[in-house]
């Protein structure tokens, strides 16, 4: 898996855009997918050097 680019006039909440920015482009492993409370998809990835996001479904790009 592959986190989406995040272009920089997207419409995102700050926190949000911030977040993916960091994670832009960088290939990873889905460690775990959970259904939250609002019914969406989360994603549990683990990227080099043991650092680990978390993502919705949208935000991957299958490798």
């Amino acid at each position: 898996m592959k986190v989406r680019k995040v272009l920089e006039n997207e419409p995102l909440d700050p926190e949000d855009y911030y977040y993916l920015k960091d994670f832009s482009n960088k290939k990873g492993s889905v460690l775990s997918a959970k259904t939250n409370s609002q019914g969406k998809e989360c994603y549990e990835v683990g990227f080099d050097r043991d650092v680990k996001g978390y993502f919705y479904s949208g935000d991957l790009i299958l490798l």
